[in-house]
């Protein structure tokens, strides 16, 4: 079902620009689909789809007819209707429950072949469409074509770097990867991330990584790599909104990385916090800097000031639940019924424009995180 441009957007809402950026690119694979034109079905035949045995010539002639008819459309069509009814009839055989590892390898290879070109052209409407399609297909090569997109030496247009890379966050959650093939993925996301200017795209860089520490299986070794990797491409960020001399619109796609480094962490294993903990605790306390020394220009625009207002509540959150975890005996058991006041004294500080008290406890906070056991002794 086609989802309306408003419905997209209101679902990435929270940071201003930045989400509306993304649903805009992503809007261009959401349309009303029109129906299959006459003597064109939408779908495959059961018995192709739900094959336990090698395709014949007649069923493997059938699928390949199946996905030129419809690639066609896709690729050439100027009506966004019929583009988008090639993407739904393409999409629709690979999301089938009922589709047998024998189909999935034959229409995978089937959909790159033709999509893959689409996908590297000039065409971003087009482009993302078939993005959506390959991100269904699960294969380990298809992954790889959504990987390579994301890449600025092989990419160079940055809004279909963030479709590659939004789309690549969801494919990670249930494609058919090993994980020497996730570790591969850990490894080109850093190296991507090195030479990419775009923080929107870094933050799904980021979006990726989390999936594919979350996923189950995965020896602890891959897990602690993709979290490794996402500190890696957060301390990129951190430091290069940090280099501004003034306040950086940047900062809402900094909160948007922190937001979910704080939610990973409620859910990591004590002794896999306490392995990432130390190379965390840096970039968190940059951020905090950099709004320390941004304060009056952040205060210049309401969406702004918003921006380092989240990036400060959540530092100051995700900074002592690492702390707690780097060093509990730092934190003694609170007296029953006493309140927790200083977990909001960033917050609190900022909000209430109380310059003083914040770069106080800022400068605590430095004095924390450059000392053992974050800095190396």
């Amino acid at each position: 079902m086609a989802l309306p441009f408003r419905t997209l957007t209101r679902s990435l809402t929270g940071f201003g620009r930045t989400s509306l950026r993304q649903a805009a690119v992503l809007a261009l694979a959401f349309g009303v689909a029109e129906p299959a034109a006459v003597g064109q079905a939408s779908s495959l035949d059961r018995a192709i789809v739900t094959a336990t045995s090698p395709l014949d010539g007649p069923k493997t002639s059938a699928l390949k007819d199946f996905v030129t008819r419809w690639a066609k459309d896709l690729s050439g069509s100027d009506d966004p209707g019929e583009v988008t009814a090639a993407r739904n009839a393409l999409t629709e055989p690979a999301r089938d429950p009922s589709a047998t590892p024998i189909f999935r390898r034959n229409y995978a290879q089937a959909v790159l072949a033709e999509l893959k070109p689409v996908i590297e052209g000039k065409d971003l409407r087009r482009a993302v469409n078939a993005l959506q399609v390959v991100r269904f297909l699960r294969s380990p090569e298809a992954v790889d074509v959504i990987v390579e997109r994301i890449s600025p030496s092989a990419e160079s247009d940055p809004n279909k770097r963030l479709a590659a890379a939004s789309t690549l966050a969801a494919a990670v959650t249930d494609a058919d990867l090993s994980p020497v093939q996730c570790d591969g993925i850990s490894r080109d996301l850093v190296a991507a991330a090195k030479a990419e200017k775009d923080d929107q795209v870094l933050v799904q860089e980021i979006k990726v990584l989390a999936g594919i520490s979350r996923r189950a299986g995965l020896p602890a070794a891959s897990t602690e790599a993709a979290l490794a990797g996402q500190v890696k491409v957060f301390t990129g960020l951190a430091d290069s909104v940090a280099a501004s001399p003034k306040a950086d619109a940047r900062m809402a796609s900094v909160a948007r990385a922190l937001v979910m480094l704080r939610n990973q962490w409620l859910d990591l294993p004590r002794p896999l916090a306490t392995k990432i903990g130390p190379s965390l605790g840096r970039p968190i306390g940059m951020v905090l800097d950099t709004a320390d020394r941004h304060w009056e220009t952040a205060r210049s625009d309401a969406e702004t000031q918003s921006a380092y207002e989240i990036a400060v509540a959540t530092s100051e959150t995700l900074l002592r639940l690492v702390d707690r975890t780097m060093r509990p005996a730092a934190y003694p058991a609170p007296k029953p019924g006493a309140k927790d006041d200083e977990a909001r004294v960033l917050a609190s500080s900022w909000t209430g424009n109380m310059k003083d008290a914040f770069s106080a406890e800022v400068k605590r906070w430095m004095g924390v995180i450059g000392a053992a056991p974050y800095a190396a002794k």
